[in-house]
């Protein structure tokens, strides 16, 4: 709402991202450049063209004005994607964590398949593929490690090594603390937990 009237964004894909946000007319109000990968983001161009800077994981933190001489804000997520602090939030725009569209109002972001509430990092709906993502949890977010993966579809396998390496570890009985006391024992350990680990990989992937 703007004024006492309704404000109408629409918001034109190409694949998974943005490219363009359009007024209720259809008239173009911005436009994105993209690199190659999902999300990751550029630039925006609007009444201006302001480079759009990102961190690791495509969640925008800075947008600098066109010379790269001024930075027009600044942002600090949690780590679902709350906003914890925005210097010039009128500069902010649309995509925020990881690339995405977020909705400060509501608290979440839009992936394609599902809705992130940032308060509590978790779906709102469970996962449409059940199981198959390798998670028994079906609204939790990316094995709830948001600092090292994403989920830009909602619908993605948890491929984070770690995740496995634990998943094997429990199906093995076995002791971290062991290994590290008993160096005759690790070779084998390690192998046998490699070895799950492409079991739980291999098992994800055919029967995903």
């Amino acid at each position: 709402m703007s004024g006492g009237s309704t404000v109408t964004t629409r918001f034109s894909y190409d694949g998974r991202n943005v490219w363009a946000e359009l007024d209720g007319s259809n008239n173009v109000q911005v436009r994105y450049v993209w690199g190659d990968s999902t999300a990751q983001l550029f630039a925006r161009i609007d009444t201006a063209i302001e480079w759009v800077l990102t961190e690791h994981l495509g969640t925008v933190r800075d947008i600098v004005n066109a010379a790269g001489t001024t930075v027009l804000d600044h942002i600090e997520y949690g780590a679902f994607g709350n906003v914890l602090s925005d210097t010039n939030a009128a500069n902010a725009g649309n995509l925020g964590y990881t690339g995405l569209r977020q909705d400060r109002d509501a608290g979440i972001v839009e992936a394609d398949e599902r809705t992130l509430l940032v308060t509590t990092g978790r779906w709102m709906q469970e996962d449409p593929i059940a199981f198959g993502a390798g998670d028994p949890n079906l609204e939790r977010y990316v094995g709830n490690n948001p600092t090292n993966s994403t989920d830009t579809s909602g619908l993605d396998e948890q491929d984070d090594p770690s995740y496995w390496k634990d998943q094997a570890q429990r199906m093995l009985w076995l002791d971290p603390r062991e290994k590290r006391s008993s160096p005759k024992r690790v070779g084998s350990e390690v192998s046998l937990v490699s070895l799950n680990v492409a079991f739980f990989q291999g098992f994800r992937h055919s029967h995903g």
